[in-house]
């Protein structure tokens, strides 16, 4: 591989930036594409301010990026089929949430509007919050699904890890390595529970690096396993938490809206009728609120039936034992046998069945095809030395 100045800088960035969690280094300039994770953070602190119209304005027509139309509203609207990536992740989604999932959740949540009408300001502001980084994540999914089909390239794949990671270069605007991006989630996950669904994800995307399309879209498996594993603990922590006797009442409706938008930020990923259930029984925009344990409880009971939560993750892989609100999930919940169930039959693919995974780090700020693979990846040295050869 040709090293140019771009990628020796990234190298030394990488090198400088020790406490950076996912040590893939682009080939491809996709500086411009990280800053996603600037807009992200902007409407983020809008959101917080109470400041519903700078927050629908700068979501709609501003952006921390080169081009004035690469908002989040645009991104959110992303067409994966008119734009030459193949969709069958992205109908998944469709089919679970509905469609236009990503841009009027985004609208009515910061607005507190539409779907979000009446409910509590502390939900509609958690809501829009998360979900801008949801939107940010499903464009990653969009580039690196591209890149694995026949009109994508290898700057999609790397601008698939953009989207994922956010900035991985220097800080800007305040803004740190890899905050306010879909693996800043995985990292907050990981040290709850002490597992490493980030690294998984991340070494999905080393290993798909300048491989072959067949690869790519195996490696998209590996990169889909974490972010299920991730938001399947997402699942159970804050339904748990949002009905904890030490959770304060004016937070409740606040757990329960991060627990829900990070279940969407994977629902087109997850077993077909896992997320069926759990879109029925887990909307705060359909259900009433829990008078106790009851709606953590079912949701815990359905991971114990389905032993394939999608790509091969299964409940005994989340570390619920590691993390206070879920360490006697089977005592609460009376979930007999082992977690999960037999899962040796576990298959792979994502949508209507799912590969484990499971280490530790944190800060939040239709079936696919694919084949789940855990893949081990090289450290920034190996990395380095791979490229130098």
């Amino acid at each position: 591989m040709k090293i140019t100045g771009y990628t020796l800088s990234l190298f030394l960035a990488a090198g400088a930036n020790a406490g950076y969690t996912c040590n893939y280094v682009p080939t491809e300039d996709v500086v411009d594409h990280s800053k996603s994770a600037i807009d992200v953070s902007k409407v983020t602190d809008l959101v917080v301010a109470d400041d519903k119209a700078g927050a629908l304005t700068y979501y709609t027509s501003q952006t921390a990026r080169s081009s004035d139309s690469k908002t989040l509203e645009n991104t959110a609207k992303k067409d994966w089929a008119a734009s030459g990536a193949p969709d069958d992740i992205y109908q998944n989604y469709v089919s679970i949430l509905g469609a236009d999932f990503l841009d009027s959740y985004n609208k009515d949540s910061i607005q507190c509007t539409g779907a979000f009408a009446g409910k509590s300001a502390g939900m509609c502001a958690t809501a829009a919050k998360k979900n801008v980084m949801c939107t940010t994540l499903a464009y990653g999914l969009y580039e690196v699904a591209k890149s694995g089909g026949p009109e994508g390239t290898e700057k999609n794949w790397d601008e698939g890890f953009a989207f994922w990671n956010g900035l991985f270069e220097e800080e800007l605007d305040g803004v740190g390595l890899g905050k306010y991006a879909g693996g800043a989630i995985q990292d907050s996950r990981d040290g709850n529970f002490e597992t490493s669904n980030k690294m998984t994800s991340c070494n999905g995307f080393k290993n798909g690096q300048g491989q072959s399309k067949d690869q790519k879209n195996t490696q998209i498996g590996t990169i889909a396993q974490g972010l299920v594993a991730t938001f399947s603990q997402a699942v159970l922590k804050y339904s748990a938490e949002m009905v904890a006797d030490d959770t304060e009442e004016g937070k409740r409706d606040a757990k329960w809206a991060e627990g829900y938008t990070y279940f969407r930020c994977a629902a087109g990923l997850f077993d077909s009728d896992f997320a069926a259930y759990v879109e029925t029984e887990f909307s705060p925009l359909t259900n009433e609120f829990p008078t106790g344990q009851e709606m953590y409880c079912k949701l815990a009971t359905k991971m114990h039936e389905t032993t394939d939560l999608g790509f091969g993750v299964n409940l005994k892989d989340l570390g619920t034992s590691s993390f206070g609100a879920t360490q006697n999930i089977a005592s609460d919940c009376n979930l007999e046998g082992e977690l999960g169930g037999d899962s040796s039959s576990n298959s792979s693919g994502g949508g209507s069945s799912g590969g484990g995974s499971s280490g530790s780090s944190s800060d939040d700020s239709g079936s696919s095809s694919l084949t789940a693979a855990v893949a081990t990846g090289a450290s920034l040295t190996g990395a380095a030395v791979a490229y130098l050869i």
